[in-house]
């Protein structure tokens, strides 16, 4: 459970905040003129009217008399805002200094933010797995069953999943956002945040693709059956 709750804090600092902020020109691009903060908050994106001030960091806690807990406050990145709960809800919110840059935007500078969104999202979905795969064969490499060479290979089989993950899911995000502004759809007040739900979904899809197309377990290697 601790391990999923450092994960989670992971993805939403390294690609949850990106997300949001591709969200933000995605509904942009999708509502045009329409565009305003009840376009964002139509997103389950709530538009902060003071500046977005900075939390505490994310706290792993755990009890030892019960099972981990994460407690996450929250995480700011560039005007984006995203709490976690100890339940694992997610709220996310943008400064209205955000809303207003992305509303005098040109729909090119709209794309463009998006595709920095994008490879800020591509980056960060290649830093959370190269560590996850990496940590997983420290003992492996301390015991000997696997050599360098091999951990680093497969480590940046993983390094190159997250990436490819991680750009889809932001872009995702962009998109779906997009779509939800131009038909004109609203999910403000809903306990759920659109373009989190899409980089989650799209993440989880496209990494499980990449699994199924290109297998990079390293079973025999760490001493397990290969059957």
């Amino acid at each position: 459970m601790l391990k999923n709750a450092i994960q989670t804090a992971a993805a939403l600092a390294l690609r949850g905040a990106p997300a949001i902020r591709a969200a933000v020109h995605g509904a942009r691009l999708g509502a045009g003129a329409r565009f305003a903060a009840s376009t964002v908050e139509a997103l389950g994106i709530r538009v902060q009217r003071t500046p977005v001030v900075a939390l505490a960091p994310v706290e792993i806690m755990a009890d030892a008399l019960a099972k981990p807990a994460a407690h996450v406050a929250g995480i700011t990145r560039g005007g984006v805002q995203l709490r976690m709960s100890p339940t694992g809800g997610v709220t996310a919110t943008v400064s209205h200094e955000l809303v207003a840059a992305a509303a005098r935007m040109s729909t090119r500078g709209a794309l463009a933010t998006i595709g920095r969104a994008t490879a800020v999202g591509a980056l960060g979905g290649a830093a959370i797995d190269a560590a996850i795969a990496g940590l997983a064969l420290v003992p492996a490499l301390r015991m000997g069953t696997l050599n360098k060479k091999d951990a680093a290979v497969h480590v940046a089989k993983r390094a190159a999943r997250g990436a490819v993950a991680g750009a889809a899911s932001v872009a995702a995000a962009g998109a779906v956002s997009a779509g939800v502004a131009a038909v004109g759809l609203t999910f403000a007040g809903a306990p759920v945040v659109v373009p989190l739900v899409a980089m989650v979904t799209v993440g989880s899809v496209v990494t499980r693709a990449i699994d199924k197309r290109f297998p990079t377990e390293l079973r025999p290697a760490l001493g397990e059956s290969a059957d």
